[in-house]
């Protein structure tokens, strides 16, 4: 998975991510592109936002990771998102804005596809619909 600094454009990066949330179980009518300034929503079933998810080229750079976090934040609490989602294809950071004002305290946890680990999979679950969600 390679992003644009490795030749991979931006929009593509957000491809990989509708890749992921589709093998998660989610619908293509749950997932919408470029909704105003969000790079990626994710709806519920009753079409309310459930996720926003931040794009970036890497969040290996902490300064991108800093915008990411900023804008994906401020876009979920513009539509009521819980969940937010910085991402670079790769790299995955879960927050949920009903746990606190901080955040630390709303950081649910990261993990990278490409060094899955089994622990990692709590946080994937938090990203695959649930039953009336």
């Amino acid at each position: 998975m390679k992003n644009k600094e490795e030749g991979r454009p931006e929009a593509d990066t957000r491809r990989l991510v509708e890749k992921f949330l589709l093998l998660l179980g989610h619908s293509e009518k749950q997932i919408v592109f470029e909704v105003g300034r969000i790079d990626v929503r994710v709806n519920d079933t009753t079409e309310q936002p459930w996720a926003v998810c931040e794009v970036k080229r890497s969040l290996a750079d902490r300064k991108m990771l800093d915008d990411a976090r900023r804008k994906g934040f401020d876009y979920a609490g513009q539509v009521g998102a819980p969940l937010v989602v910085l991402t670079d294809g790769d790299r995955y950071e879960i927050y949920d804005r009903t746990k606190g004002t901080k955040y630390e305290t709303q950081l649910c946890g990261k993990f990278q596809l490409t060094r899955y680990k089994k622990k990692d999979e709590r946080l994937i679950d938090m990203l695959r619909p649930k039953a009336g969600r």
